[in-house]
């Protein structure tokens, strides 16, 4: 399934930690992970409500830091996570935050598919960049998911 194909993210609810402990325990990792209420933004598509999932927090200065995308590796892994970054820059600039910063393990082709830079700390998209910059690379990457009520 491509992200072309009505994916949609959205913030996390308490309905959604079912599927968020399903995908964890697909992944290998810990369930306990999924109780952290509206932590994460979920990417749905393909008849079901939640196929990837990736964490994410505020911190100071403007700044969301968000980690590496959980995905159902049936409805095409490198398609949700970029949705999911697309998902955070796109709930970040609509938060007012500044930059996001992507944390962990990060796949470079998805990340610059989802328009963010690499640069010495690490992957970040600024939203305080000259026209053409991320704004502009968010722009084109948006064309790629629909991201409803963030």
């Amino acid at each position: 399934m491509s992200v072309e194909k009505r994916m949609s993210v959205r913030r996390s609810g308490r309905a959604d930690i079912a599927d968020i402990v399903r995908l964890m325990e697909m992944n290998g990792l810990p369930r306990w992970t999924a109780y952290e209420e509206g932590s994460f933004l979920v990417a749905g598509g393909g008849g079901r409500d939640v196929i990837g999932v990736v964490a994410f927090r505020e911190v100071g200065a403007g700044r969301m830091l968000v980690g590496v995308p959980v995905v159902d590796p049936w409805f095409g892994e490198s398609e949700t996570a970029v949705a999911l970054y697309v998902g955070a820059a796109e709930s970040a600039g609509v938060r007012g935050l500044r930059e996001v910063v992507l944390v962990g393990r990060v796949s470079s082709d998805q990340a610059r598919e989802a328009g963010f830079q690499h640069g010495l700390r690490g992957w970040w998209l600024s939203f305080g960049e000259a026209p053409g910059g991320g704004f502009g690379r968010l722009r084109k990457a948006l064309g790629k998911a629909t991201i409803p009520g963030l």
